[in-house]
């Protein structure tokens, strides 16, 4: 699979999940940190593999521009194009 194809399979999944997301945004604002329900379905998407090293399994999925912020969150926001 190339990293073209990785991407568009993230991006796919985080559209898949945006009306969850967006259902428990508020909630997460409020009390700073991710519903459990978004967490577990994130983690079922595989979307936490992006950060890590291919060698431990992960996609080592490499943020660039504006993305590379040192804000790992920042990631996923920025695999959206347009959103930065």
């Amino acid at each position: 699979m190339t990293t073209s194809d990785v991407t568009t399979d993230l991006l796919r999944q985080v559209e898949c999940l945006r009306p969850l997301i967006k259902e428990h945004a508020t909630s997460a604002e409020a009390k700073r940190q991710l519903s459990s329900v978004v967490y577990d379905a994130m983690d079922e998407a595989g979307l936490f593999a992006m950060l890590a090293p291919k060698a431990y399994g992960g996609l080592e999925v490499h943020p660039v521009g504006p993305c590379a912020s040192g804000r790992p969150w920042r990631t996923l926001t920025c695999l959206r194009p347009g959103t930065w």
